[in-house]
């Protein structure tokens, strides 16, 4: 909370347990803008006992800025 009333950067703790990407999927009609068809998204995590992929993992502070690129 501290890091809403403040407004400066803070770590969060690295949740436990079971991991899901939820969400939703919005198709929108440009001509209208309303929505033509709103799907539920609700995916499971990778499991621990899959080896892991090799991905670069970079911290927000490391990235290159858009200059840099």
């Amino acid at each position: 909370m501290n890091r809403f009333i403040s407004n400066l950067p803070a770590s969060f703790p690295v949740a436990g347990g079971e991991v899901r990407l939820r969400g939703a999927l919005i198709e929108i009609d440009e001509s209208t803008g309303r929505a033509l068809r709103i799907t539920r998204i609700d995916e499971p995590g990778p499991s621990e006992s899959a080896s892991p992929e090799a991905e670069p993992k970079m911290d927000i502070e490391q990235a290159p800025s858009p200059e840099q690129t």
